[in-house]
């Protein structure tokens, strides 16, 4: 993630929320599974910094310029009061996320002589709420009711839905989450939503998978639901640990490339994208024209319109070997004898191999001769490259 890409979600959780919450800068980012958050938090013999999908010298260099950041825009550090203390953690690690960051004007918990009951009962039920704690939620739901109605009435709903309806089918509840759940849960509960929404998606990834496993609806996976509750490792084992044959469906191969990504596993999932073009290039090319703005792999999304605005246009099968070029990583992730270099079609096999090939030895007139009658828009790229000594 670069200084932009961090400062740019550090204003996006500023904006959605009203404060600075570390660990959800963390999550946010992609750098804890919420399944293992969930488990440190539940006090299960885990540490924060071991569940951490990157080197922790990185996530502190984050926290610390988010923070530098936050400060500069005023918000003032306010100590958690359910932080919990982890000795097999980085200590500075934990110091960064042991408080929130808020705006002056702004208190979380109520102040007795300059807060009204109804921000009390409302404070009360948000922190029930995000823990499913339905009996602290009814007895703050009594209290809002009696100093504010109409709010009462909002939250409510939330309350109901924690339990959920027996008779309501999977894609109904998947319906209710989405449309009704989500947005009222994100204006109400603020940065507790996430704490909220998760337990539901969690449990309908585990009723979507009792059903059939072949329905066209992709959205029916409980892949879908597992990605929802950032549950990254359910998410991938739901896919290829399924009776139902992925490998043949690009929609899924994109999907487990996603989730692969979003564990900080650039390089397979570098892989599985790559096989989407040499297998499946019409169905790649709008797959990869819908890649998240914040998509871990940051190369392929800035090579990825480079490509496509290539002259003369190249077939995307051919798009593997020119982020050879491109991107000298997957030049390692990605070698000529792995298997999804051997489900390419014959050309563009070769192409890749050839390019590989190429690239670590540069003075192969016969690699030269063979890459210029398989592509000699690759071979002119790669000559322009090295003659400015760029591969």
């Amino acid at each position: 993630m670069s200084p932009a890409d961090r400062t740019a979600l550090t204003d996006r959780l500023l904006l959605e929320h009203g404060e600075f919450d570390p660990f959800e800068f963390l999550l946010r980012a992609d750098w804890l599974d919420y399944a293992d958050f969930c488990a440190w938090q539940r006090g299960e013999p885990l540490s924060l910094q071991a569940a951490l999908q990157v080197p922790t010298a990185t996530a502190i260099t984050a926290l610390e310029d988010a923070i530098r950041h936050v400060r500069a825009q005023g918000l003032q550090r306010q100590r958690r009061t359910d932080s919990r203390h982890d000795s097999s953690t980085d200590p500075h690690f934990m110091l960064l996320c042991s408080n929130l960051w808020t705006r002056p004007a702004g208190r979380v918990q109520g102040d007795l002589f300059q807060d009204s009951a109804a921000a009390f009962a409302r404070d009360e039920l948000r922190a029930a709420l995000a823990c499913h704690d339905h009996a602290a939620a009814m007895r703050s739901l009594a209290r809002l009711r009696r100093e504010s109605p109409r709010e009462a009435t909002e939250f409510a709903s939330l309350l109901d839905a924690i339990d959920g309806d027996a008779t309501t089918t999977p894609i109904e509840r998947l319906d209710q989450i989405e449309h009704r759940l989500a947005p009222a849960a994100q204006g109400l509960l603020g940065s507790a939503a996430r704490r909220y929404l998760a337990p539901l998606w969690v449990a309908l990834a585990e009723r979507l998978a009792q059903l059939p496993p072949d329905s066209d609806d992709l959205r029916l996976h409980p892949s879908h639901a597992w990605m929802a509750a950032g549950h990254w490792r359910d998410a991938a084992a739901s896919i290829t640990g399924s009776a139902r044959d992925w490998t043949r469906e690009p929609a899924l191969i994109a999907r487990l490339a996603t989730i692969q990504a979003r564990q900080q596993r650039i390089g397979e999932s570098r892989q599985l994208r790559m096989q989407l073009c040499w297998q499946f290039p019409k169905a790649a090319a709008p797959l990869l024209d819908a890649l998240d703005a914040d998509d871990p792999d940051s190369a392929l999304r800035r090579r990825w319109p480079e490509f496509r605005l290539a002259e003369p246009p190249l077939p995307i099968g051919r798009f593997p070997a020119w982020l050879l070029l491109a991107d000298a990583r997957q030049r390692e992730w990605l070698l000529p004898d792995q298997p999804p270099v051997s489900l390419a079609r014959d050309g563009d096999r070769a192409c890749y191999r050839t390019l590989h090939h190429l690239l670590e030895a540069p003075d192969d007139i016969p690699a030269r001769r063979e890459l210029k009658a398989l592509q000699p828009e690759l071979l002119h790229a790669y000559l322009t490259l090295r003659d400015r000594g760029a591969v």
